[in-house]
């Protein structure tokens, strides 16, 4: 099993006397759809206002990192340098100030806002899937909470780069889908079958047009090519 990761767009911050904080995890809320995560197409994800419920009564041994990287560590919940808390919202975290070189470095880059956003790695400990005739619906109900910390990133971009980066980022949570799915009466599975075949419809007619804008801008070209050598040769 895979650590997985989730990043929020929402402000991590810093004060001279709090530290760096931020947070890490957005609860779902069906008033808000920027609450839950897009996954892939027609699959998302939520989490649970519960789900970090055990991590913090049993006190996970978790870790403040810059961008998930375990050398960029800033505190740990079991060294009291990392404070972790439950809101409305979502899970906060606090790293108050210390005077280790990544707290230092990563001060640095949120005083000049260069780095915008936070992020959680965990293993999900339960989960549940539903399948409905729209949406394929992840819910993360408990989890067991790896690190939390600012990130540059807290979005990939709609590149190539960053659809690929996107893959592999759910790659585990596919996985378990998958494996979700094979055990499934026929009826869900069904509903998730008729799906994927409209997404390969939708995606072919996309091409189709694609392939029939493209030909009639070389055709347009060709058009233009030859009416400026036509005029070239009456002069």
């Amino acid at each position: 099993m895979q650590i997985e990761y989730r990043q929020t767009s929402s402000d991590v911050s810093l004060d001279e006397q709090r530290g760096i904080y931020g947070l890490a995890a957005v609860f779902y809320d069906p008033d808000d759809p920027g609450t839950e995560y897009q996954l892939w197409r027609d699959t998302v994800e939520r989490i649970d206002p519960a789900a970090f419920d055990r991590a913090l009564k049993e006190a996970d041994d978790v870790v403040g990192l810059f961008n998930h990287e375990s050398s960029q560590l800033m505190g740990r919940t079991t060294a009291d340098t990392l404070e972790l808390k439950k809101s409305a919202r979502g899970l906060e975290y606090r790293i108050p100030p210390n005077d280790t070189f990544w707290y230092s470095e990563t001060a640095k880059q949120l005083a000049l806002r260069n780095v915008t956003g936070s992020s959680f790695a965990f293993w999900p400990e339960v989960e549940e899937w539903q399948e409905t005739d729209e949406l394929t619906i992840r819910t993360i109900k408990s989890v067991q909470l790896v690190d939390v910390g600012p990130v540059t990133w807290p979005a990939f971009k709609s590149t190539e780069a960053g659809v690929r980066a996107e893959a592999a980022r759910f790659a585990e949570a596919r996985n378990r889908y998958d494996a979700w799915l094979t055990l499934q009466p026929g009826e869900v599975v069904g509903r998730a079958l008729a799906r994927e075949a409209n997404r390969r419809i939708d995606a072919a007619a996309a091409r189709a047009v694609a392939a029939q804008h493209d030909q009639a801008r070389a055709a347009h070209q060709a058009a233009l090519t030859r009416a400026r050598r036509f005029r070239f040769l009456k002069t």
